[in-house]
């Protein structure tokens, strides 16, 4: 919220991505005024994970409770980044967007940032989660979920729309036909679902330092009238401005 001030968006849409739909949902929730649509991809609200996991999960998604122990996790990440993060490869998302995804794998203050969002989620966000259902709070604005259909997390907690709709009272969604890294093999298919324009400021949080930057090589890093303040910290790159603020304000759908 303090960067939107800074860049000075009073209003803006809101999209997350994996843990960056935390941040997004967080802020929706927290600052139902300055939302003006949310937009949550791959995700449903911690305490849901919580409340509704079993043993399957468990085993899928272990790095979630490896993450919340102290220390350890960064050391035996930091050992071998890329061992740990097999997966990633360049032919997946282009050499670019790698080696911007290697640079911030190897770089053990991203590490430690990561995983600390992990103990956050653990430690913090439900109990915001559980105070806001207590409350009766909800999603203000209307709420855009997208999920990857060749992901598991339908098979682990079944059809995410009617989960988001407790949540919200207007929730519109549907699948792409992608597996979860959605920013970098399906980045035509997610902006289309989100449909920007000039008119409007639009905020992505990324659930990583990089990716969403290829969603920046084809949307300009910010299309509405108000830009960058010359002079701020804030780089021109897109790269480069996800690794130091993990976000980038794009232009808002219609």
């Amino acid at each position: 919220m303090v960067v939107q001030l800074i860049l000075g968006h009073h209003t803006f849409s809101l999209a997350g991505h994996d843990r960056g739909s935390y941040v997004a949902f967080r802020l929706a929730m927290d600052h139902p005024g300055a939302v003006e649509k949310l937009a949550v991809i791959d995700s449903i609200p911690i305490i849901d994970h919580l409340e509704r996991m079993d043993w399957r999960f468990a085993r899928d998604w272990y790095h979630w409770f490896f993450f919340s122990q102290k220390l350890k996790p960064e050391a035996a990440i930091n050992a071998d980044p890329l061992g740990w993060y097999d997966a990633i490869k360049p032919g997946l998302m282009g050499k670019e967007a790698y080696d911007d995804v290697v640079s911030a794998l190897t770089d053990p203050v991203v590490i430690h940032g990561m995983v600390e969002d992990y103990r956050a989620g653990l430690a913090v966000d439900w109990k915001h989660d559980v105070e806001d259902r207590k409350h009766g709070r909800k999603i203000q604005c209307p709420l855009l979920r997208l999920w990857s259909r060749f992901d598991d997390l339908v098979d682990h907690f079944g059809d995410p729309l009617p989960i988001w709709r407790s949540w919200a009272n207007d929730v519109q969604g549907h699948p792409l036909d992608s597996g979860h890294h959605i920013a970098e093999v399906r980045v035509s298919s997610a902006i289309s679902m989100l449909r920007p324009s000039t008119d409007r400021p639009f905020l992505i949080c990324a659930a990583s330092s990089s990716r969403a930057a290829p969603f920046a090589s084809e949307i300009a890093l910010v299309r509405s009238k108000r830009r960058v303040p010359s002079g701020s910290s804030i780089s021109s790159s897109p790269s480069r401005m996800l690794k130091k603020n993990r976000l980038m304000v794009l232009p808002s759908w219609q």
